[in-house]
């Protein structure tokens, strides 16, 4: 014969008393049972011997990582055994099923919802938080929602008749929409552009949408779905396309947005190389890179032709010799069109010359005066003018001159030339304030020998008064490279100088005392 265990319980809670039994095998002397660590057979340790085919039980804890506890018999006599027969006693519970039912719901509302069946539960216990309530004791819980429901959690737990209850399973419950996707669409348009569809996935909970687009974009179709088509309008430039959903309860959601751009390039910065002075000659121009620009077209004005670079961002241009003036313009293009022009006027005439420098205040007769202006691009020479009885000694035509000075005030005017013209001029004003020589003196008493020299000069004029002199040695760019110190008596014996140190070139000489100019001299190191 075999033995079955004829009857259990189904589910049990730690220290529950239990009987087991198993049918009678006829020749059995005892049954022996086997129960997991910690469970009593007749108070005793399992396994354990019975004369009868029922036995007691204790329940120790569940077994770890079990769900309840499992009984084992098997009968015998002096003959053998019989077979072993197992049964389990559940006394624990897995956690329920996914909760089914809507994740939405509006305030003064009721909904129903459900979860599977776990294995051994009686029963199932459920609950939420926030302004809701529920019922229910099965696999199915009815609950209301009240009037200021906004948010909760609903939970459900498997629960054993001794109280015991499983993990539980919860979801959360809100009267809001979901979460706004990825808006999808080009973001990167043309102005012009027709039927560009901007979209998201549709938003749990949704009853409507709203899009706003930035200006010079127009919704032509899908207002109020999560779809729409645009157009856009000639002057567009940047801005943002943003979409809000309101739920069925009407609440609305934050927005989400993103930037669209156009792809039309922006108007070239400023354009490099000179302007002026240009006259016969071929010029580098150019401007800084624009994002998104794939060519660059460049206009000439008449007479100037484009010799390199066309359709990128640096050109060389040739100007005739005959050039006037007129406006070098150039634009960034792609596919989506061309910018507004970034446009310069060029000259072939030279730029009007910087400030002169030099003194505004002279004595009459002043010699070695110096008046420059800053090199001028694309002069070819430079024109100056000087009041009456004022004379150019060294520089005719450049940038800086040497001037012999008059008796009378005036201005020194200077403009600048090429092939293609002249500029306008630039004017300083100059007073004549003191005399270079007084009537006991006269510089045309000073004796410099020889002239031109290389090694010495002697250097002589008669003095009326006793006193200190200086001499001076001044060169045509004003710079200082002699001065010496010297009395009346030295003066008019003849003062040697030694100005073989000095570069070959023209230099002034100048005899003063007492910060009176007596005598201006030309002089020559060879």
């Amino acid at each position: 014969n075999s033995v079955t265990i004829t009857s259990f319980p189904v589910n049990a809670c730690v220290g529950d008393v239990v009987v087991i039994n198993t049918n009678a095998v006829i020749g059995a002397t005892g049954y022996t049972w086997s129960v997991d660590a910690g469970t009593l057979v007749n108070g005793n340790a399992g396994p354990y011997t019975t004369t009868l085919p029922t036995a007691t039980l204790t329940l120790g804890a569940v077994p770890a990582n079990g769900s309840g506890w499992e009984v084992c018999v098997s009968a015998s006599n002096a003959c053998g055994v019989t077979n072993t027969n197992c049964r389990n006693i559940r006394g624990a519970l897995s956690t329920p099923s996914s909760i089914v039912g809507s994740s939405y719901a509006c305030p003064s509302s009721a909904g129903s919802y459900s979860t599977g069946a776990v294995a051994g539960a009686t029963g199932y216990s459920w609950s939420i938080t926030g302004d809701a309530s529920v019922t229910g004791t099965g696999t199915t819980g009815s609950v209301t929602f009240g009037p200021a429901f906004t948010t909760g959690t609903l939970c459900v737990r498997a629960v054993l008749p001794c109280g015991y209850q499983s993990a539980q399973r919860c979801m959360s419950i809100t009267n809001s929409v979901g979460f706004i996707g990825t808006i999808s669409g080009t973001f990167a348009v043309c102005p012009g552009q027709n039927g560009v569809v901007y979209s998201v996935p549709a938003v749990a909970n949704a009853a409507s949408y709203a899009w706003t687009v930035p200006a010079n974009i127009s919704i032509v179709s899908g207002q109020g779905t999560n779809s729409i088509s645009v157009n856009v309008g000639a002057g567009f430039n940047v801005g943002n396309i943003c979409l809000t959903a309101t739920s069925n309860c009407g609440v609305v959601s934050a927005p989400r947005c993103k930037t669209v751009a156009s792809q039309k390039p922006v108007t070239p910065g400023n354009v490099s190389g000179a302007a002026t002075g240009i006259c016969g000659a071929t010029i580098t121009h150019s401007v800084p890179a624009v994002a998104g620009a794939t060519s660059y077209t460049w206009t000439a004005p008449v007479g100037a032709t484009i010799v390199a670079g066309q359709g990128t961002n640096t050109v060389d241009i040739s100007y005739t010799n005959s050039f006037t003036t007129g406006q070098l313009c150039v634009t960034s293009n792609n596919t989506c069109g061309s910018s507004t022009a970034r446009c310069i006027n060029v000259k072939g005439a030279p730029a009007n010359p910087g400030v002169i420098s030099g003194p505004t205040t002279v004595c009459a007769a002043e010699q070695g005066l110096v008046y420059s202006v800053p090199a001028v691009f694309g002069a070819s020479s430079y024109n100056w003018t000087l009041p009456a009885g004022a004379t150019i000694v060294a520089g005719a035509n450049t940038n800086s001159i040497v001037v012999d000075w008059g008796n009378a005030s005036g201005s020194v005017i200077v403009s600048t030339t090429n092939g293609c013209g002249t500029s306008g001029a630039r004017t300083l004003s100059v007073l004549v304030n003191c005399k270079v020589a007084g009537n006991a003196l006269n510089q045309t008493l000073v004796s410099v020998n020889p002239n031109p020299a290389s090694e010495k000069i002697t250097i002589q004029m008669p003095v009326l008064t006793e006193g200190t002199y200086y001499i001076k040695l001044t060169d045509l760019t004003g710079r200082e490279s002699v001065v010496s110190v010297m009395n009346n008596n030295e003066l008019e014996s003849g003062f040697v100088l030694d100005v073989s140190a000095l570069a070959k070139g023209v230099y002034i000489l100048t005899i003063s005392s007492d910060a009176v100019n007596l005598a201006n001299e030309k002089i020559v190191i060879q």
